[in-house]
């Protein structure tokens, strides 16, 4: 059933912002599934990673109808944002095949808001080192990651 905030947000702009939060989220853990009205965003983080959830969801939370919520099974914590015609654009751009993929002109939206929500999804600290867990995406992908990576933000990636 349709609610009136729902009806409400799909009428809303996303902000810069929230747009890089989006782009973040989507080179991690976010995913875009079908609904009966186009595509919705949603996020799983760890239960460990709760305070960070609660703050993409707060950023987010006008286009949301319902707060975090723990998974069946109590491992994950999640969010969703209604559908809404810009996620139908993004699910055309991460995934225009139906895999989640790296979009062609990362480098445009690539910011350090961007990378910083991608790090804080998929990365970890070893040592000097920061990593990207980034294993389902291309050789291809991963070369215009690290192209995008030094020509908007300066850092040098290894693959």
């Amino acid at each position: 059933m349709d609610t009136l905030r729902a009806r409400i947000a799909r009428e809303k702009d996303f902000s810069e912002r929230q747009q890089q939060i989006l782009f973040g989220s989507l080179l991690g853990d976010g995913f875009l599934p079908a609904t009966t009205r186009g595509h919705q965003f949603r996020v799983n983080h760890c239960l460990e990673q709760k305070d960070y959830l609660d703050w993409k969801y707060r950023e987010l939370k006008e286009f949301t109808n319902s707060p975090p919520a723990i998974a069946g099974d109590k491992s994950l914590c999640f969010f969703r944002i209604v559908s809404h015609p810009y996620l139908d654009d993004l699910r055309k751009l991460f995934y225009p095949k139906g895999l989640k993929i790296v979009p062609v002109g990362i480098e445009k939206l690539m910011t350090p808001l961007v990378l910083s929500i991608w790090f804080m999804d998929d990365g970890t600290k070893e040592g000097n080192q920061a990593r990207l867990n980034s294993q389902s995406f291309s050789k291809s992908e991963h070369e215009n990651l690290r192209n995008a990576m030094e020509a908007s933000l300066g850092i040098k990636k290894t693959i």
